[in-house]
């Protein structure tokens, strides 16, 4: 990716930005009544953009040095990404992470900020392979009937779980991958208006 072209910059900026936006806007309360969320309550700022920061350098990482030219990605690989991000953070990030998660960060919040920024980068043809999987949430969990835990509080096993029933559904009504049958599906509970 020409990183020199300020409109790709911009994009990506974005990208990103949405992408975290969204992992983190977590909802439920936490065990002490108040709106539960990615950060302890007011957690230290500098430290917090170090945080974002990181986020978008493993991520432009990984597409860039391990995904850049591929024409296929694997659920394994992608998985791989997961890992590797969920225990950077957790090790690195624990200070500012919220103590209801045990001062950890979720695997489905994990996954909604990879599969996210994967989608987008799909969308505009940053990336030359369709995502092995979608961006696990609310609404794609209603799709399937899901009786597990919500997204923000997946394991991987969950996530696995709610990926092969994704999977199912989207065979079950053609769609040549996971990643258009949640790119066809998730905007009809949404009404777009202007």
């Amino acid at each position: 990716m020409d990183m020199d072209d300020p409109k790709k910059k911009f994009l990506l900026h974005i990208f990103f930005s949405n992408s975290v936006f969204s992992a983190f806007a977590q909802r439920g309360k936490g065990k002490d009544g108040r709106k539960r969320g990615v950060y302890q309550p007011f957690p230290d700022t500098k430290r917090k953009e170090k945080f974002k920061d990181f986020l978008r350098e493993f991520l432009e990482k990984y597409v860039d040095i391990k995904w850049r030219g591929k024409k296929q990605l694997s659920s394994a690989e992608l998985e791989d990404c997961m890992d590797k991000l969920k225990e950077e953070v957790d090790e690195g990030f624990s200070d500012i992470l919220n103590k209801d998660n045990e001062s950890k960060i979720t695997f489905g919040t994990v996954q909604k900020l990879v599969n996210l920024y994967l989608k987008y980068l799909w969308c505009t043809r940053q990336i030359d392979f369709d995502p092995p999987h979608c961006p696990v949430d609310g609404q794609v969990l209603g799709k399937i009937d899901w009786d597990g835990p919500l997204w923000p509080d997946m394991q991987k096993g969950d996530y696995q779980r709610a990926i092969m029933a994704i999977t199912e559904k989207a065979r079950k009504k053609r769609y040549k991958s996971v990643a258009e049958w949640e790119l066809e599906e998730w905007p009809s509970q949404n009404k777009f208006t202007v």
